[in-house]
């Protein structure tokens, strides 16, 4: 530029060194010039290390930061190439070792500054890499999961991911994801993983991401039962087996297994509902539990429950008449007690020899009264319950005679006595004739006194047994006794 330009300035190392890329003509010739890739810049490192020359750091950096394109002009010199010349190759000095003297402080501030100015900068390697999803604990819904984290910089080529279970088997450990994302399926059902990740750039590997957990599906809790009651008797045949909803997630069904008390297995099924509703054999005792299945398998059973279906009932015990009784009428009234449980009918059974004079299965009382028996004849009678498991057993055989002659009328009285009881059997009000002067006293099958009247001074009266409980009866006046049915 026609200019003159003193060392020790940035304009005399720009200039300079543009000369020498650029080229010149002197008396002496042409220099053509060198690419600047094969261009240092020479220049002393210390006062004592040259006769002249010496440039101070700061000046250096900023001549040169304008000759590498990086940097505003640092003086009057402008350079001919807009944008300078980013390939100058570096700095030089003829005597290194003066670079630490105590004229520069001890430091090295020629080897400094070529560092600051032409060094590679040494890339940061990674951020630490941050967790996204699935959140630290989450249960997820299904078997599959869907792992997501932030992108890390700078510049990151890679990312490296560690997935392990809680008990330290490794379920994937890449280092070759590129993506920020990776969808897994079909990872193990009912387990507790651990995750994290970190990234690579070309300076190497980040540091690992915080360390998240979270959970596959789990296998379904123990079913609750909940009806019918555990050692439960049962009213019907038909049961109705209730269990709580699972709360674990996603249950797909129930398995429900029933057995007998023989262990025979009477059902073994799946419901996806709560209830399950079984016709049962009567009689019997059963065991059953409940399952729930989840995607990820069967759960625990649930406690085991008995119950009984409805038993056949009691065997009939029969009251009256006595085994072996003598009566005195052609009409008889049979009574047994009443049997259990649920009994709707009875079955009465009367026979002479091996002929059957009567088989009423229809008898819903604890009473039947046979009119018009053969008298000097023999029968025998019994009584069986049915209730809705069927027929229970039989009472025990009990035998009867009617006299030929008639000496005792429950209902009419005798020849012997005048005492008349009507109507007999009765529902409440009962009528006396032909009293005798003496007191009535009534007694149970068991002998207890459950009604006493004084003596009265009439022929006839009315008692109401309408109090009592429905049964048989013995009324007793003076040496007097008759038979009273109380329906």
């Amino acid at each position: 530029d026609r200019n003159v330009y003193t060392q020790g300035t940035a304009d005399f190392i720009v200039a300079m060194t543009e000369a020498v890329i650029q080229g010149f003509t002197t008396n002496g010739g042409v220099f053509a010039g060198l690419p600047a890739s094969k261009i240092a810049v020479g220049l002393p490192a210390a006062t004592g290390a040259a006769g002249g020359g010496f440039t101070d750091s700061a000046t250096v950096g900023a001549a040169l930061r304008y000759l590498l394109g990086k940097g505003a002009r640092p003086g009057q010199y402008t350079l001919v190439q807009s944008g300078g010349y980013p390939t100058l190759r570096g700095m030089m000095t003829w005597s290194v070792n003066w670079d630490a003297t105590v004229q520069n402080r001890n430091r090295y501030a020629y080897a400094n500054n070529w560092q600051t100015l032409f060094s590679p900068q040494q890339q940061q390697r990674p951020a630490k890499t941050v967790l996204v999803l699935p959140g630290t604990g989450e249960q997820l819904p299904a078997n599959s999961v869907r792992l997501e984290w932030q992108p890390s910089t700078p510049s990151v080529t890679h990312y490296h991911l560690d997935l392990r279970t809680r008990r330290g088997e490794t379920v994937l450990n890449d280092t070759s994801l590129t993506e920020t994302t990776l969808l897994l399926a079909d990872i193990a059902p009912a387990s507790e993983f651990l995750w994290r990740v970190r990234a690579k750039n070309g300076s190497g590997w980040g540091d690992w991401s915080d360390e998240r957990t979270f959970f596959s599906v789990p296998l379904p809790q123990s079913v609750r039962l909940i009806a019918p009651d555990s050692n439960a008797q049962l009213r019907t045949n038909t049961v109705l087996l209730q269990w709580a909803k699972n709360r674990s997630p996603g249950i797909s069904e129930y398995r429900v297994v029933m057995m007998d008390e023989s262990g025979v297995k009477r059902a073994d099924t799946l419901v996806r509902d709560t209830i399950l509703v079984l016709t049962i054999p009567p009689a019997t005792g059963f065991r059953w539990r409940v399952q729930a299945r989840n995607i990820s398998g069967w759960g625990g059973w649930s406690a085991e429950w008995l119950f009984r279906s409805v038993p056949y009932p009691e065997r009939t015990v029969a009251v009256l008449p006595a085994n072996n009784d003598t009566l005195q009428t052609d009409t008889v009234t049979f009574v047994w007690q009443r049997s259990q449980p649920g009994v709707e009918f009875y079955r009465f059974e009367l026979r002479t020899g091996d002929t059957v004079v009567a088989l009423d299965s229809t008898v819903a009382d604890t009473l039947i009264t046979m009119r018009g028996l053969e008298r000097g004849r023999e029968y025998r009678w019994r009584v069986q319950a049915r209730n809705i498991s069927g027929w229970g057993g039989w009472s025990d055989k009990r035998n009867i005679t009617i006299r030929k002659a008639i000496t005792l009328d429950v209902s009419v009285g005798s020849a012997e006595d005048s005492l008349v009881v009507f109507p007999n059997p009765t529902d409440g009000m009962i009528h006396l004739r032909g009293l005798r002067s003496s007191a009535l006293s009534f007694y149970d099958m068991l002998g207890v006194c459950v009604l006493r009247l004084p003596p009265v001074s009439t022929e006839s009266i009315s008692v109401d047994m309408s109090p009592l409980p429905s049964g048989v009866y013995l009324l007793q006046s003076g040496g007097i006794r008759r038979m009273v049915v109380k329906r």
